[in-house]
């Protein structure tokens, strides 16, 4: 299931707009883009995922682009570099935004299967999020970011396939089996998979002018 942005008020207070001088045909301007609300389907805030990219547009012309290195939550301002607007011209904002909800690491959005007899697959886990398991489901997982994220608190780790085994055991196994690279792989109790999904880009277009 895919997040929603909702931006409230008139579109004009989304955005923060720096003008070096006024009563001038032209400026150089820093345009800012305030997140006033956000709602994901299910009626809860969320924060913009590190990725998120903002464009500042003159019709299909991108003057500048922004990619945001750490979350963007609600009250909080994406930043464009300097860009030379014209008064009265209409100009876009263009924000694509991951549509990914799990943990983002390595460029990847990771979910922890869920346990059972047997627990699920890659494919079932990322299905169940609303995106599609990685190509072949061998994804680095660099230091076990995800795995200890998820719980796993690993003794031992490999570098792919991420499978958290025998939660008291501590222990973290790979491709050494070659089934594990498998989406369609699963585990049996008491482990669980964690596995990268890939999701869609979701595109939030906006005008404005000075």
């Amino acid at each position: 299931m895919s997040k929603k942005l909702l931006l409230t008020g008139l579109i004009l207070s989304s955005f923060i707009i720096l003008v070096q001088a006024a009563g001038v045909d032209a400026a150089w301007v820093y345009v800012g883009t305030k997140i006033v609300a956000s709602e994901n389907p299910q009626g809860q805030t969320f924060c913009l995922p590190t990725g998120t990219q903002m464009s500042v547009m003159q019709g299909a012309t991108v003057l500048d682009t922004a990619i945001t290195t750490s979350q963007t939550c609600v009250d909080n301002t994406i930043w464009s570099g300097a860009v030379n607007l014209d008064t009265g011209t209409t100009y876009g904002i263009k924000l694509d935004v991951s549509t990914c909800e799990g943990f983002e690491s390595d460029g990847k959005c990771w979910y922890k299967g869920n346990p059972g007899s047997p627990g699920q697959s890659c494919t079932e886990v990322c299905a169940d999020k609303g995106g599609t398991a990685s190509p072949g489901c061998c994804e680095t997982d660099t230091n076990c970011t995800a795995l200890n994220y998820f719980g796993a608190n690993c003794g031992w780790c490999g570098p792919y396939c991420p499978v958290y085994v025998y939660p008291y055991y501590n222990e973290c196994y790979n491709c050494e089996y070659q089934d594990w690279c498998d989406c369609n792989w699963q585990p049996w109790d008491p482990a669980y998979r964690v596995c990268a999904c890939s999701f869609a880009t979701a595109a939030f277009n906006y005008t404005f002018s000075i």
